[in-house]
């Protein structure tokens, strides 16, 4: 910066109304033979400020008694003009405290004419300017420091805090610089879960020169939010900290995992229905295709009851893939958004017994479905019947599936003014406690199933129903001693039709089923 100095150009502008004392700076300049210069000189205060919007110069030196300003008047005129041109006082009087009151005003220092030597008067200007400049770069750090969106403190070596910019403030929510200054790093971040904050750094700072990481900090009131902290040393022994709220990017980064994770998630589901679909579906085309050949061969020569068999094979083949096929649309329709919602008038007691009968059908003399229906007779709601179809089929269907042969399947019906109570409970293996919290995502089933035939589709069809009923499911189970689900399905009040869209008025339901 000196050498700049040296080979500029230097433009100096002179305020002294003295001839004489002009002359003799000028003289001055002359013998020291070290700079080129140019000299503007003018004799009074306004003089002066009108050549500095006018003329740039590299620096000021100015006596402090002119025409229209005495003293620091013309200091503080020079400085308010031109506040990043350096000042030199010039002063005829051998006074210290004169010259310390001019810097404290802005002035860079200060000569005493009569004493001004041409070595000394070029290393005061060379000096002047340079500290000026040092300045200027100081106070750009500090304003952009202070303006910084980013938390910015100075700790000594005492990792005590010295200075602290506004948003580091605002980060951990203090109003006033006082309240943090003086309190150390390990105070301020005692609730991070690190003891002691430094204990950790020091290694890295020894090592490194600086420590990087994120923690949770508190704010003030008590706001917990995720930061990244950067801590690094400064060469007098003190260390400067960097600190950002990261807790939108640790939000979204969490998102993103969960997206991940669900994508993860979606073609494991996808991989499993194919392997569910596959083998669901090969099994009764198998036993498909081994009848019809059986029949083509050998129909004319077996008895008609084992080609009855053969025929009730088929059907049943067929049945099964219609009703995994059914299982696929339904779910399909839910997902997306498009099951309808029809809620008719319907006679309860009067449904369930014809679904639980043709269901008894079905399971013959392999179980046997106990029906209960304490005070309900004739009672009549709106509900969904294709909905409701499609909860208790699968469920009853679910528990004679995953019961021993032989065993009872209780369904029970309760209805009340508001909504109507289902309760299915089977004597079967029981649901395992892992297995409960995903039980109604598609393609879950428990891990104690074995070779029990199943899609993993019935219980997400039946969530995916309730839901749209606005209603509630709860499930019990115990390994080895059954299971039971309970249903609460709301009665629609009423149906207002507007614009041609049913709009479904629903009657409260309690929070927990009892």
């Amino acid at each position: 910066m000196a050498s700049s100095v040296m080979q500029q150009d230097l433009r100096i502008l002179l305020v002294e109304d003295n001839p004489a004392d002009a002359d003799l700076l000028q003289e001055t300049l002359e013998e020291a033979g070290v700079l080129t210069w140019t000299v503007s000189h003018v004799e009074r205060l306004d003089a002066a400020i009108a050549a500095i919007h006018q003329e740039p110069f590299e620096i000021i030196l100015s006596d402090l008694s002119l025409p229209d300003a005495q003293g620091l008047e013309s200091v503080i005129g020079l400085r308010a003009a031109a506040p990043e041109l350096p000042i030199v006082v010039l002063t005829g009087l051998n006074n210290t405290d004169i010259g310390l009151a001019a810097l404290r005003q802005g002035a860079q220092d200060y000569l005493v004419k009569g004493q001004i030597q041409p070595e000394l008067l070029i290393r005061t200007i060379r000096y002047a300017i340079e500290r000026s400049q040092i300045q200027q770069v100081l106070y750009q750090q500090s304003a952009a420091m202070a303006a910084s969106m980013e938390g910015i403190a100075i700790l000594n070596d005492r990792q005590e805090y010295i200075y602290v910019n506004q948003a580091f403030l605002n980060l951990y929510g203090y109003q006033f610089a006082d309240d943090i200054l003086g309190t150390t790093l390990d105070a301020l971040h005692q609730h991070s879960g690190f003891g002691s904050l430094w204990r950790w750094v020091e290694p890295a700072i020894q090592r490194d020169g600086h420590w990087r990481g994120e923690l949770i900090a508190r704010r003030l009131n008590q706001e917990i939010f995720y930061q990244e902290l950067l801590i690094t040393a400064l060469n007098d022994g003190g260390f400067v900290c960097n600190v950002r709220d990261v807790t939108e990017r640790k939000r979204i980064e969490a998102e993103i995992l969960q997206t991940l994770e669900r994508e993860k998630e979606l073609n494991e589901l996808k991989s499993n229905f194919l392997s569910i679909v596959s083998h669901e579906f090969r099994t009764p085309l198998t036993t498909i295709l081994s009848s019809v050949e059986l029949l083509q061969k050998y129909s004319h020569q077996v008895s008609t009851e084992k080609n009855q068999l053969r025929f009730r094979h088929i059907v049943n083949g067929v049945k099964r893939m219609t009703h995994l096929l059914n299982h696929v649309l339904v779910f399909n329709q839910a997902e997306a958004g498009k099951l309808p919602f029809n809620p008719v008038l319907l006679d309860v007691l009067e449904f369930c017994h014809g679904l639980i009968e043709e269901m008894q059908l079905q399971a013959g003399d392999t179980h046997q479905i106990i029906f209960s229906h304490p005070g309900s007779q004739g009672q009549c709601y709106r509900l969904d019947e294709n909905l409701l179809r499609h909860i208790l089929t699968n469920l009853i269907s679910n528990a004679i599936k995953y019961s021993p042969s032989g065993s009872k399947v209780f369904v029970n019906l309760v209805c009340e003014p508001q909504a109507v109570h289902f309760s299915i409970a089977d004597q079967g293996i029981g649901i395992p406690p892992a297995d409960l919290e995903r039980l109604f995502s598609i393609f879950r089933r428990g891990s104690n199933v074995g070779n029990i035939p199943g899609t993993g589709l019935g219980l997400a069809i039946v969530h995916q129903c309730v839901e749209l009923h606005q209603g509630k499911i709860e499930v019990t189970s115990e390994v080895g001693k059954g299971t039971v689900f309970k249903v609460v399905v709301p009665v629609v009040a009423r149906l207002v039709e507007a614009e041609g869209v049913i709009s479904r008025k629903f009657m409260p339901v309690s929070d927990s089923i009892e």
